[in-house]
């Protein structure tokens, strides 16, 4: 049909700016575009909650089908193009949705990526929404599964030379393991994705990767490799102008200099990352730039500054889901916040750090990586309140 073609053309015009844009640290602008494409593409997004939890279980639904039947009852060769483009497109909301830490678009759109895929045939370049579903099937336990559609994706994208797509996996997955604490699997998988970036020829992909193999390092006291891996993640994106990618970098280089005592050098840089930020649309990296910046404060003794800090991130966390380690940053800060006024006679601050450590404890059920710090918060908060009492016992 002419008219359906050539909407699917200008669907995928749409798509490939947005595509740009993404890779420009653009979000809000890259949304829109990605919109645009998916409504001209026969896929309108939801815009309503109810909306997208309804697709969400059609997509399941139509998921569990493709897993049982044989191919020839859903592919549709007649509409590979239109169907091709949706699924990428499809993707991008996926990813977007993970920066704006929405678990239920994030999920949905995940699914409808694979599903408009699979409907298009073999040969298209799926890789990344196999990398998704990967993803996500992690993040709600379901581990043999999620292994499961990390080796599709990679296989797909290697028998149709989707280097791009196999760089997502990789990196998709490692982001898995660094949140289970694997960090020689995740070490793995990042150098084994490096060399890809030079096919692939996306700058936005070698940040990515740099600022991925700086966490393994960071967590197992490799301060001085952690630093370097950050640094050249900042040059490249200050040198193409990227403000998402730079702000990745500035927050987790504060992360080690908050933990090598450098607290005056992590709030400059935390604060070049809060104003990065200001202007995009990725609340999971403004939960941890604000929430290692009450850290830094409160550590640091500066009250004031802590918890004003520590209120914007928990008023960011109240609506957020946990779909990523990195948000862990964000309740440890309202807690250090709370322990020092707790410290300094507020009661009502005790309850904050206690339900701080809750948070904690289970967000560490979900990713293992904050199991430490979830058991560090617990004995700092007992040992807080028998202080409380000691002291009250005292003035009696």
């Amino acid at each position: 049909d002419p008219f359906f073609a050539d909407r699917a053309r200008r669907g995928g015009w749409w798509r490939r700016l947005g595509q740009a844009l993404l890779s420009l640290g653009q979000l809000t602008e890259c949304d829109g575009d990605t919109r645009t494409a998916l409504a001209l593409l026969g896929a309108p997004p939801p815009s309503s909650t109810s909306g997208w939890t309804w697709l969400l279980l059609r997509q399941i639904a139509r998921q569990v089908g493709h897993l049982v039947l044989p191919s020839w009852t859903y592919e549709r060769p007649g509409q590979r193009l239109r169907l091709a483009e949706a699924a990428q497109a499809a993707a991008m909301v996926s990813r977007l949705a993970f920066f704006k830490n929405d678990a239920l678009r994030m999920i949905c759109a995940g699914f409808l990526a694979v599903n408009l895929a699979e409907r298009a045939g073999g040969g298209v370049q799926a890789a990344r929404n196999y990398a998704g579903l990967g993803f996500l099937c992690g993040f709600v336990g379901l581990k043999g599964l999620s292994r499961r559609y990390y080796a599709r994706g990679r296989r797909v994208a290697e028998e149709t030379a989707d280097w791009s797509g196999v760089l997502v996996v990789l990196t998709t997955e490692a982001l898995h393991r660094i949140g289970e604490a694997r960090w020689e699997e995740a070490e793995a998988l990042l150098h084994e994705a490096e060399p890809l970036c030079d096919k692939t020829g996306d700058a936005q992909d070698r940040e990515l990767v740099w600022t991925l193999l700086g966490h393994p390092a960071h967590y197992r006291g490799r301060f001085e490799n952690a630093i370097a891996f950050y640094d050249r993640a900042l040059a490249s994106a200050r040198e193409r102008n990227n403000p998402q990618t730079a702000a990745w970098a500035l927050y987790c280089t504060a992360r080690t200099r908050i933990d090598t005592g450098d607290l005056a050098g992590a709030i400059v840089l935390l604060d070049e990352a809060r104003t990065l930020l200001a202007s995009q649309p990725d609340e999971m990296s403004e939960i941890a730039t604000l929430g290692l910046l009450a850290r830094a404060h409160a550590l640091q003794g500066t009250r004031e500054e802590a918890r004003e800090i520590a209120r914007l991130a928990a008023k960011r966390l109240d609506r957020a889901q946990s779909a990523v380690f990195l948000i862990g940053y964000g309740v440890e800060g309202v807690a250090e916040a709370a322990l020092l006024d707790w410290r300094n006679g507020d009661a009502k601050a005790a309850r904050t750090a206690r339900r701080a450590a809750r948070r904690l404890r289970s967000l560490a059920r979900t990713f293992p990586v904050w199991l430490p710090a979830a058991s560090r918060l617990e004995e700092r908060i007992h040992l807080a309140g028998g202080e409380q009492k000691t002291k009250i016992g005292g003035s009696r």
